[in-house]
């Protein structure tokens, strides 16, 4: 059970009041306010961004205490929206400073190395700050849902376990996730209808103000946690966010027991927009069409879609297999391909699901069949 008069981490030399043992309503509404006051400047998309932003804070201000928590991102369709700066939000108001920024890494081997690096460094916040290209991380995946995180020291054959409590914020103009880290992923999105954000001005000086003023915010933070947790954690009318249970019951539910729209709303649009999900969904869709449930090799799939004059399904499904194992002579290479289908075995996307159907005279049969996904 989390100690709200202990749970915060990161006081320095600060004063914190203590916080209500049993809040009252107005109390709880004077704590949303103070919370709500310093995001009145920013152009959200909608009020399910601005969840998002509390959900961070609250995050980042209890992490030591919950087992995982998602990656937070911040995005808008041109520089200086204002991402950046909601960003750092979170982090003056959870540490005192702005946020500790890292970059894109350039493969899965360099994130994986400088992740490690970055964990045992300690840093409560961590922010990938600007990132350009679609993002994806098989390190970060784990360790967004894993207690610990266990790799080589970049350098000598030392190996090193450390905590993974530590919260993920990302930046970037119009982010794009993709893989596995959309569905670890929430996403606040900012927009503002003028040609130049970078000369549209704040009423509040957030560096200034949110130093001065820090205590009473994290106070509003634990007061409105402390008032869900006196009052029983209500369950809410949610759907489960595997992996992330305990700050779903905790952050997510108190954000939506105040009346704020619920965060993970915003996962829909991130996975929509993943290129791997949409890509599957083309090609299990055009599969399905031309092969109905049966039982093929894989040989017989490419002959089909090679030949000349194929129809729309069959053009469908051939760019798919290229897009999944590009060649540069545009040739479709089986093994390849089945390597790169074996990854995605028994996934479901859009009501269709890939199976492998046993053998025939040593070679794999596939099949795309239709299930209910509801």
């Amino acid at each position: 059970m989390i100690n709200y008069q202990e749970c915060f981490f990161f006081a320095n030399n600060y004063n914190f009041a203590k916080i209500p043992e049993n809040p009252s309503p107005q109390e709880i509404a004077e704590a949303k306010e103070c919370l709500l006051f310093i995001l009145k400047d920013f152009p959200f998309e909608n009020d399910i961004s601005k969840s998002v932003v509390i959900a961070a804070i609250f995050t980042a201000i209890i992490r030591k205490s919950i087992s995982s928590a998602p990656l937070f991102g911040f995005t808008a369709p041109k520089m200086a929206s204002g991402k950046s700066l909601l960003a750092d939000i979170v982090s003056l108001i959870a540490t005192g400073k702005p946020n500790s920024v890292i970059a894109q890494a350039e493969n899965n081997t360099e994130e994986k190395k400088r992740l490690l690096s970055v964990l045992i460094e300690g840093d409560p916040i961590v922010c990938y700050d600007n990132i350009g290209r679609p993002f994806g991380s098989d390190a970060l995946c784990a360790i967004l849902t894993q207690h610990e995180y266990k790799d080589r020291v970049l350098g000598n054959s030392e190996t090193r376990t450390v905590p993974t409590n530590t919260t993920f914020l990302a930046t970037g103009n119009n982010l794009i996730f993709t893989g596995d880290i959309s569905t670890r992923t929430l996403l606040c999105k900012l927009y503002l209808n003028v040609e130049r954000p970078e000369e549209r001005s704040f009423e509040l000086n957030l560096y200034k103000y949110i130093p001065e003023n820090r205590s009473q915010l994290i106070g509003a933070a634990l007061t409105i946690l402390r008032a869900f947790h006196v009052a029983g954690c209500p369950k809410q009318d949610i759907k489960p966010f595997g992996r992330f249970e305990e700050w779903s019951n905790l952050v997510r539910s108190s954000i939506i027991w105040i009346g704020l729209p619920d965060p993970c709303e915003s996962r829909k649009e991130i996975e929509d927009a993943d290129p791997v999900r949409q890509l599957l969904e083309s090609l299990f869709y055009s599969w399905h069409e031309l092969f109905k449930e049966d039982a093929v090799k894989l040989r017989t799939v490419i002959e089909k879609i090679s030949g000349i004059n194929n129809d729309e399904n069959c053009e469908m499904l051939k760019e798919a297999f290229i897009d999944l194992v590009p060649n540069a002579r545009g040739i479709i290479n089986q093994r390849s391909l089945a390597k790169k289908l074996a990854h995605y075995k028994d996934r479901i996307e859009n009501g269709y699901r890939l199976e492998q159907a046993g053998l025939y005279q040593g070679t794999n049969l596939w099949r795309v069949k239709k299930v209910n996904n509801s």
